[in-house]
């Protein structure tokens, strides 16, 4: 079931992801990689890899919290090793394109701003 939850907005994700690839290779084209554009990417590419971060401190913190919140019945079966590794499997293919998605959003934000 949470995996259905999971494949909806993943697919949202993807195409959006996509359409930020596009998006890149059109700019970059047209801009012929000038000074302002790579200006452009390095700002995405840094908001990109802090999204990477906090995201990944986050799951550390589930990871670690899960020992200490194994007293409540549904959390324990949510939090149980072998549940988290199934689904961190899958949480790393959606986080991995929502960290892009980020990417696609700050590169068409400071594309319009500079």
């Amino acid at each position: 079931m949470i995996y259905l939850i999971m494949a909806i907005p993943m697919i949202f994700v993807v195409c959006y992801v996509l359409y930020g690839v596009k998006y890149e290779l059109v700019q970059q084209q047209l801009n012929k990689n000038d000074e302002r554009w790579q200006s452009v990417v390095a700002k995405a590419d840094s908001i990109a890899l802090t999204t990477f971060y906090i995201v990944g401190i986050v799951m550390a913190g589930i990871t670690l919290a899960s020992d200490l919140l194994k007293r409540f019945d549904f959390i324990r079966d949510l939090l149980s090793r072998e549940n988290l590794f199934a689904l961190y499997k899958w949480y790393t293919l959606f986080i991995l394109c929502v960290v892009f998605a980020v990417r696609t959003y700050s590169l068409k934000r400071y594309d319009q701003e500079m």
